[in-house]
């Protein structure tokens, strides 16, 4: 592998993330200063509890977008936002005619899905001795008896690296 291509399977996971998740984040916080009129244009296209359908549009895109930023539960947050994306597909007061773009970010969004979130991730930073040594030298601080990492944070704690490549 070239240096520029060992940079890039380095850096280019996060700016990827980083990305898709200012888009998301950007868009929610958009939604949140106008909730009021949001909810009065989703009430007016027939969507029953407006106000509810656009809270947790808010919800799902500021969270999910900080799940991604930081590659915490990366790929949770990318199955919330592809949901998110479907749901703007589906419903027309929410696509605005962008299906090709729409697409686009699900195949983005699939990508961290189906590899994770890459060497740049706080998702791989576990607060437990044994994930911060890197080896099994070190006794997990939340399960001593069995020494065993059960943080419930790190990667290997919640099996997500069985497919990311590291």
């Amino acid at each position: 592998m070239t240096h520029l291509n060992s940079k890039i399977a380095h850096y280019g996971p996060f700016i990827a993330r980083l990305l898709i998740a200012i888009l998301f984040f950007i868009s929610g916080i958009s939604t949140l200063l106008s909730f009021k009129s949001a909810s009065t244009y989703f009430t007016s296209t027939g969507i029953p509890l407006a106000a509810v359908f656009v809270a947790v549009i808010v919800l799902v895109n500021i969270v999910a977008s900080l799940m991604l930023a930081t590659g915490i539960h990366a790929r949770e947050g990318a199955w919330a936002l592809i949901a998110f994306v479907v749901l703007a597909i589906a419903l027309p007061q929410m696509g605005n005619g962008q299906l090709l773009s729409n697409i686009a970010i699900i195949g983005g969004l699939l990508m961290i899905v189906v590899h994770g979130a890459g060497p740049l991730s706080l998702g791989k930073k576990c607060p437990c001795n044994k994930c911060k040594k890197g080896d099994s030298a070190g006794v997990c601080e939340a399960n001593i008896a069995t020494d065993t990492c059960v943080c419930g944070v790190c990667d290997t704690c919640t099996g997500k690296n069985t497919h990311s490549q590291e």
